[in-house]
C-alpha cells in the first residue's frame, strides 16, 4: 500500500488544489495519509527548464560573461531545484520507511517458522 502521498504547494499559486484535496484525504473512514509542503514558486515552477545548459561555445565566452551566466541560470532554477530537492527528499523518507517495514515483516515471519 501507499505509505503517504506528497502535496506541494507554491506560495504564490492562484489556482492551487492543495487544500480541497488535502480535506478530500482527511475526510471518510479511510484517511489518506499524506505530507504537504509549502515551496516558493507558481503553478509553473514544475515546467521550469535549463535553458541555460553547458556547451561548447562557452569555451569561446569570456569570463566575466560565463560567470554571470551561472549566477542567472542558479538564481532561474532554485525554485525548480528546490522542488526537485523535496521530491527526492520524500521518496528517500519513503523508501526508508518501507524497507523497515519489509524487514520487520520478515523478521516477525522468521521468529513465527
Amino acid at each position: 500500500g501507499v505509505l503517504s502521498t506528497l502535496l506541494v504547494k507554491f506560495e504564490d499559486d492562484s489556482i492551487d488544489e492543495t487544500e480541497i484535496i488535502s480535506s478530500i484525504f482527511s475526510e471518510g473512514e479511510e484517511k489518506v495519509p499524506y505530507v504537504q509542503k509549502v515551496l516558493t514558486g507558481t503553478h509553473v515552477t514544475p515546467c521550469a527548464q535549463d535553458v541555460l545548459f553547458e556547451n561548447p561555445l562557452d569555451l569561446l565566452v569570456p569570463s566575466r560573461v560565463a560567470q554571470f551566466k551561472d549566477e542567472f541560470r542558479e538564481n532561474l532554477l532554485v525554485e525548480a531545484n528546490g522542488l526537485s530537492s523535496e521530491i527526492l527528499n520524500f521518496i528517500n523518507d519513503e523508501l526508508n520507511e518501507a524497507t523497515a517495514i519489509k524487514e520487520e515483516d520478515d523478521s516477525d515471519s522468521i521468529e513465527k517458522k
